[in-house]
């Protein structure tokens, strides 16, 4: 006769099963054990004696630990609460192996009521006597109503939830256009990310030739721009070996996704509702109302379904099945195991080429070593065609080179040793073969030493750059003209440099100063005002590559061109762009799109530009990587054949004349380097005026220029004064003193003795002069 729960006097009594049963003693447990059994028995047991005692089970919710924890007890018969019966927990592995709700779903069903078992009372303490775990399983389904039928009977909650969530679609469908796709770096491998090219939204990911869906709904599409691209998926099943239901064929859409990161797929966004084992091609479903719609999508998706398992208590799968069904570990200890074994020889190998390169003192030996973990990641085993597919995919290859041809056959990671596939590339004389973590490594940077930066970006700035300072963005491409290609150990070493620098770190001026590529430029409030190639004062790196673009392409520009007057919106026709084309065109670089005040300073140029007929190009930060996009109309038709840079540059020999050392000028100070000091304070002044126009207070100026609020106070009432020097008449007189003193050949201490005035005004004064006569 099977083991059986039976109901007496409303309490459920769990017979004896010939199986003992320890359990974890809590605390003071023994000496309570000890006084127990001696009440129980009458006596304390003797050596080797068995006696059966009864005992409670009692579901513990209130355990901080687990919620199903199952304490050992004294009957209530005994008398006390139950911290006082209470001798300790069963085992949380003999849980598992029950399931690990099913006890306490039995006291639940009993409305929380304690359980008896049967005890064993000996002279060394108590044990309990109970079946086989999964006897003890069945018994319990079986008293609760549950059986092995494969068909769920009772009303699920869950179940009903679900049905509704695979039913409706709350988000509106979407038109897919041309597809992105990007091999990314997954949780145990690589997968293929796809987008949609215009809107960027995610639509899935191809993983192990699995298309899987953010919305089932695109699969059709999808999959046919993924064929008509050559690209390789696995295609919705015909047929399955279980018959898919009538209620739910092939071409239903269920509200279905797949995770398939881990050993066992599995099926959200229900909270997964089924399970699949691809070794086995077991099918899992939470419940036999759920097989329908599980049967249907994994016909779609292109899963073969040739066994179905049903979990015998609604949403009680993990509990009911072998926990080694379900390990989600095998593939991640298994990866984890490759990438330990790969990670010495990569570290070693990436040490012998910076050796090579001969950038120790960027990348030393030990900085290396504690990265090895970030290099082990890179270690990948593929089938050839998902391989091959991955690193014709890689997006930070692209960034760095541009367009590119896969060679006929894999090779290695010049800078590792792993495998990746050999491309052809217009800047090398040979193929270069880089992994997709030597890449990735490269186009982010890794380490974040400061000196070691600066060190780096010097040599990358020797190398790429012709000394000049860049944006930070530029280290996403190696500019190397293409019609000087370079031999392949010169790309090795600008990608080992680039390693050395993490992006997003560091404060960039600061960096291009600890570089020494700031020097040429001053450091102002809020950037640096710098000379482009051309010879043009910018006010900003971004400014600088905007200059550079245009410089280097040959479409001519001029520099803060002011807008025409305007009785509404330019009044006093002091309103400036950013530069001018040669056919008129007015070209923004919006720098603070995003401050209220700026943007509706912004959209008053707009207005003002349209109501004057003029055309404008208007330019932020994120437009600085495609600006032969943004400039299509004036580059010259030999342009798309001559580069295929995201940051446009083919980096000319471009004569520059140096900014004079102030070293060169004379005693009054009258240079080059001090009339560009004095420039820059006429721009600052400047721009703290247009922003008070816009409607900036005194704070937010101070905010927008990173300076006190008495430094803006200073220059708006210098920015009046250069603006209309007669309205302040003694200012007016005192700077005219000191340029007439500067012409006779004195000094500043000499005309402060002459004049009298105050070390103060002497300063304005002599400043002053410069600006309103300067010197020729």
């Amino acid at each position: 006769m099977s083991y059986k729960i039976e109901l007496v006097n409303g309490k459920a009594v769990l017979p004896t099963g010939g199986e003992p049963w320890n359990f974890a003693e809590w605390r003071d447990a023994e000496e309570k054990i000890r006084q127990f059994s001696k009440r129980a028995v009458g006596r304390r047991p003797r050596q080797g004696e068995r006696i059966p005692v009864e005992l409670a089970l009692v579901h513990r919710p209130d355990n901080d630990y687990n919620s199903n924890a199952i304490s050992i007890a004294a009957p209530a018969q005994y008398g006390g609460d139950r911290e006082q019966r209470f001798f300790g927990y069963l085992y949380e592995s003999q849980l598992r192996r029950i399931g690990m709700t099913r006890l306490a779903d039995l006291s639940t069903a009993l409305g929380g009521a304690e359980l008896s078992c049967t005890g064993i009372a000996t002279q060394d303490g108590l044990e309990l006597d109970l079946p086989e775990p999964a006897e003890l399983a069945r018994a319990i389904d079986e008293f609760l109503g549950f059986d092995d039928t494969g068909t769920h009977t009772r009303p699920s909650p869950e179940t009903d939830s679900a049905l509704q969530t695979l039913q409706n679609f709350t988000a509106e469908l979407t038109p897919v256009g041309e597809l992105h796709l990007t091999t990314r770096y997954g949780r145990v491998g690589r997968l293929v990310e796809v987008r949609d090219r215009t809107s960027q939204r995610l639509l899935g990911n191809l993983d192990r030739g699995y298309l899987l869906l953010e919305d089932e709904r695109d699969r059709e599409v999808v999959l046919r721009l993924l064929v008509d691209g050559g690209i390789w998926a696995a295609k919705p099943l015909s047929e399955q070996p279980i018959p898919l239901e009538r209620d739910w064929p092939r071409t239903r859409v269920p509200n279905l996704r797949m995770d398939a990161r881990s050993e066992v797929y599995l099926f959200p966004p229900v909270s997964p509702m089924a399970r699949f084992n691809p070794k086995t091609g077991k099918l899992w479903i939470e419940d036999s109302r759920l097989v329908g719609p599980a049967l249907c999508y994994a016909s779609r998706v292109g899963l073969k379904v040739t066994e179905l398992g049903i979990s015998r208590r609604p949403w009680k799968l993990t509990e009911d099945i072998p926990f080694d069904e379900f390990s989600q570990d095998a593939r991640e200890r298994q990866a984890e195991k490759r990438r330990d074994k790969a990670a010495g020889l990569m570290t070693h190998q990436i040490i012998a080429s910076i050796s090579t390169a001969n950038l120790e003192h960027v990348l030393p030996a030990e900085s290396i070593e504690v990265k090895h973990y970030e290099i082990a990641q890179g270690a990948i085993v593929e089938a050839k065609r998902q391989f091959q597919l991955h690193e014709s995919l890689i997006q930070q290859r692209r960034q760095l080179f541009g367009e590119h041809t896969l060679a006929d056959k894999e090779g290695s990671c010049r800078l590792c040793g792993q495998p990746a596939w050999p491309v052809l590339t217009s800047i090398c004389t040979e193929p270069l073969t880089y992994c997709q973590q030597c890449l990735e490594f490269a186009g982010d940077g890794v380490f974040a030493n400061r000196s070691r930066a600066a060190a780096a970006l010097k040599l990358i700035a020797e190398l790429e750059f012709s000394d000049e300072p860049m944006l930070e963005g530029q280290l996403e491409t190696v500019h190397i003209d293409p019609r000087l290609p370079q031999q392949p150990d010169a790309i090795d070493k600008l990608l080992l440099l680039r390693f050395a620098i993490k992006r997003g770190k560091f404060p960039w001026t600061l960096l291009l100063e600890e570089a020494g590529l700031a020097d040429a430029g001053l450091r102002l409030s809020r950037g640096t005002l710098i000379r482009a190639r051309d010879g043009h004062r910018c006010l900003s790196m971004g400014e600088k590559a905007v200059c550079d673009f245009m410089h280097q392409f040959g479409i001519e520009h001029e520099r803060e061109p002011t807008y025409p007057m305007d009785p509404v919106l330019n009044p006093l026709g002091r309103r400036r762009a950013d530069w001018i084309l040669a056919d008129g065109t007015f070209v923004e670089l919006w720098g603070l799109p995003n401050n209220p005040a700026y943007a509706a300073k912004m959209q008053e140029k707009r207005q003002l530009a349209e109501r004057q007929g003029l055309a404008l190009v208007e330019l932020t930060e994120r437009d600085l990587p495609t600006l032969p996009l943004a400039f299509a109309p004036w580059l010259p038709a030999s342009t798309p054949g001559a580069t295929t840079w995201k940051w446009s540059p083919i980096i000319k020999s471009v004569p520059v004349t140096p900014m004079e050392s102030h070293r060169d000028g004379n005693a009054l100070g009258l240079n080059t380097f001090n009339s560009d000091v004095r420039r820059e304070r006429i721009e600052r002044c400047r721009r703290a005026w247009e922003l008070q126009s816009s409607g900036f207070t005194r704070r937010e100026i101070a905010e927008a220029l990173a300076v006190s609020a008495d430094n803006v106070k200073a220059l708006l009432r210098d920015a009046k004064f250069f603006a209309d020097p007669a309205s302040d008449e003694e200012r007016l007189q005192r700077a005219g003193a000191a340029a007439s003193a500067q012409r006779s050949g004195l000094t500043k201490e000499q005309f402060q003795a002459q004049s009298g005035l105050s070390g103060p005004k002497v300063n304005e004064s002599w400043k002053d002069a410069d600006i309103i006569s300067p010197a020729r």
